[in-house]
């Protein structure tokens, strides 16, 4: 993917997917052969959760492999972490209480063109084997940065003023609670109206570690500024089909073009969902991904 927002820039993303997963009954028996043992013993004990968890991401290293779409499975003290292949992890904030389902994340490399079919074929190949069990702790989340560069101070300015206009804004539009303490809206450090109008008045004057420590304190914010050389947005719900994925990476990258394209940015005297929903329609329409959107999703 390279999508031409502004001035020629070509904006680059990545996207990770949280994933509650049980497996199918039809794939028992490839994932057997990996060390699967589907009892209630084994899904219960720490042991035969650690085997099972093994055997889910080996077999979706394998299956990812043979589509040529390569893999890595990754623990967090592992030393060399190949970011050009599609990443499979164990995420520790995903729930381990429903029996028999086993948390995985698959982060992206950065994705190009047809990337919408490569989407769609790494779920495809998720679903074969697995139900995608719903659940409040999972989300997605989308990496955006330059193509092959950081972010500029100016674009890092002009972003971070959108994210503060919008952020009353954006929460209506998503209503769904947020999935735990790791999404929490940016507003929620600073509610007042003026005192989002002060913040973007003041952000051309400030450092960009000023800015980071005024609109997420961490990483655990809807809007995360924190990442080596890129702008995550947490927000979006959990995957549950590669529609939904298309959904929140166009959502996406329609709010960050759409921050960068307007040079004045002010925070809007009422949430209006509907003229929200429309700015961000137009935008996707530029960048040639309306196709993808779908306001459904937001529920």
């Amino acid at each position: 993917m390279a999508t031409l927002i502004q001035n020629g820039v070509q904006i680059a993303f990545g996207i990770e997917l949280e994933l509650l997963l049980q497996a199918k009954d039809k794939r028992l028996s490839d994932l057997k052969r990996l060390g699967y043992v589907d009892n209630d013993k084994e899904h219960r004990s720490e042991l035969g959760r650690g085997m099972n968890q093994q055997a889910i991401e080996k077999y979706i290293q394998q299956r990812l492999d043979a589509v040529q779409l390569p893999s890595q499975q990754r623990r967090n003290k592992m030393a060399q972490k190949d970011y050009s292949l599609w990443g499979i992890e164990k995420d520790e904030s995903i729930t381990k209480k429903k029996i028999g389902c086993y948390g995985v994340e698959l982060v992206s490399p950065v994705l190009f063109h047809g990337w919408p079919n490569t989407l769609e074929q790494v779920i495809d190949i998720i679903k074969d084997a697995f139900t995608i069990v719903e659940d409040a702790s999972t989300g997605t989340h989308v990496h955006i940065a330059p193509l092959g560069r950081p972010w500029s101070d100016a674009e890092f300015k002009q972003l971070s003023k959108g994210i503060v206009a919008w952020s009353t804004l954006l929460e209506p539009l998503m209503p769904r609670p947020s999935r735990n303490c790791y999404a929490r809206w940016n507003h929620e450090q600073w509610p007042d109206r003026k005192q989002q109008e002060n913040i973007i008045m003041s952000i051309d004057r400030l450092s960009r570690d000023e800015i980071k420590h005024k609109i997420s304190l961490d990483r655990r914010y809807a809007w995360n500024l924190y990442p080596t050389d890129t702008i995550e947005f947490r927000r979006p719900y959990q995957t549950l089909s590669h529609k939904e994925a298309l959904h929140w990476v166009v959502l996406t990258l329609s709010l960050v073009s759409f921050f960068l394209r307007n040079g004045e940015l002010q925070v809007p005297q009422q949430n209006d969902i509907k003229a929200a929903r429309e700015k961000i329609r137009k935008e996707s329409n530029k960048l040639g991904l309306a196709l993808h959107l779908n306001f459904s999703f937001c529920k």
